[in-house]
């Protein structure tokens, strides 16, 4: 510390005081404070010259260093081709400025360029220099926009569907407009938003507004940031909000004509039955129409959701089996989501201890049976609309191992693993 101080002294004070002391001994004013402060005044160092020019030469160094991404002191052609609009501009700019012809660009290449231009017109070289820089930051813009895309696709499909979008954004209103929108104006209007899409929205907003879209991909790294922190949704927790969006789908007049529709697609022999053969091969070509009743599953558990929904294990499916599974499964969520209440769980007990005819513990598939129009007003609570055919059903998807009883236990591990919350 000491010789920091006596360094400062020597080379920023002695310069100028030493000479004011000398000076204020051979004057020997009457007031030698005030003289010398007056003499120091006048004679204070004054700082460094730093031209414009030099300024100019400093951004040009720092627009060089943007551009050269791998730091090699040099700027190759992949990398002039960032701060060009299109190859042939790209190859005019090695052309002009490669004055040593070994293609490539130094930095003293560079410089000199840019003093010469801007020692003839200093406003075309600041505007080139400053597009120079912009170009560069629209590459790093749009490498960030690409990365959140294939952040925000879960199921990795290559189209943001609508759930993704939602939880991209955090908002399900503004996700579902921001689908319309992109996709309307930008896409081909089928309701997903593709990489291109994504990518041709983000750099047109870029062109027009650079600060505003900034500020809307900070929000997106923030959301995907936060998104990374939370734990992701396990396949069944997918399997359970497939489920539910199917279950929801089919309980109105539209969703089941557009589910029937698909239905009919995926049966390819027209013989009323889908197999599962049938489903697998059908699910890649369909994934747009899967993705909007399947939701973010990825192709592999929407060919899963077949044995799912074939709650028989035959191999097919007929209209009817697909509905009566699909509403079977709504069932069981409904019945996971009356546990998840003080008051639902107490009811569903003493309805379990009801249906336990021998007081073993267990509700066999036999007791289960029989007990459902004995207490049909209380099952109708907990399964919401479904028939007493398909509560019926769902014993099968609550006895996940196929042991035929269920205790108080299995039944609620059942049902919560149902809905994804185990």
């Amino acid at each position: 510390m000491a010789a920091e101080a006596h360094e400062y002294v020597h080379h920023k004070i002695s310069p100028t005081l030493n000479p004011a002391l000398v000076a204020l001994c051979r004057a020997r004013p009457d007031d030698p404070v005030t003289w010398l402060a007056n003499w120091l005044l006048a004679n204070k160092p004054q700082p460094p010259l730093f031209s414009v020019t030099d300024a100019f030469k400093n951004a040009a160094m720092g627009v060089f260093a943007l551009a050269d991404e791998d730091g090699s002191g040099a700027l190759e052609f992949r990398e002039i081709r960032v701060i060009a609009e299109y190859a042939g501009e790209a190859k005019a700019i090695l052309d002009a400025l490669d004055k040593n012809k070994d293609n490539k660009i130094s930095l003293d290449e560079w410089v000199d360029f840019f003093l010469n231009l801007f020692a003839r017109n200093r406003a075309a070289a600041e505007g080139l220099l400053e597009r120079s820089a912009y170009l560069i930051f629209e590459r790093e813009f749009m490498m960030i926009c690409r990365a959140l895309f294939d952040e925000f696709d879960k199921d990795g499909s290559g189209e943001l569907e609508l759930p993704e979008v939602m939880m991209a954004i955090g908002d399900d209103a503004q996700g579902a407009d921001f689908v319309k929108f992109v996709d309307g104006e930008v896409g081909n209007s089928d309701q997903v938003v593709s990489v291109e899409e994504w990518m041709n929205y983000f750099f047109a907003f870029w062109r027009t507004n650079p600060a505003v879209a900034r500020s809307n991909v900070g929000f997106l790294m923030q959301r995907a940031a936060e998104l990374r922190m939370m734990p992701g949704m396990p396949p069944g927790g997918r399997a359970a909000a497939a489920d539910r969006k199917l279950a929801e789908a089919i309980s109105t007049e539209e969703g089941r004509a557009e589910l029937k529709a698909l239905f009919d697609t995926l049966d390819k022999d027209g013989d009323g039955q889908v197999t599962s053969k049938e489903w697998g091969k059908a699910v890649s070509k369909n994934k747009k129409k899967l993705a909007k009743f399947f939701g973010g599953q990825t192709m592999k558990e929407i060919g899963q959701q077949f044995n799912r929904i074939d709650a028989d294990g035959s191999g097919d499916l007929t209209w009817d089996e697909f509905m009566s599974g699909v509403i079977s499964m709504g069932a069981a969520l409904k019945l996971a989501d009356a546990l998840e209440t003080e008051e639902g769980q107490k009811e569903l007990k003493a309805l379990f201890a009801t249906l336990d005819k021998d007081g073993d513990g267990k509700v066999t598939s036999k007791e289960w049976g029989k007990a459902i129009s004995k207490n049909k007003d209380m099952l109708a609570k907990y399964f919401g609309g479904a028939s007493l055919k398909e509560i019926g059903k769902a014993f099968k998807r609550l006895d996940a191992d196929g042991s035929d009883d269920l205790t108080w236990e299995e039944f609620i591990s059942g049902a919560r693993a149902l809905a994804g919350r185990s």
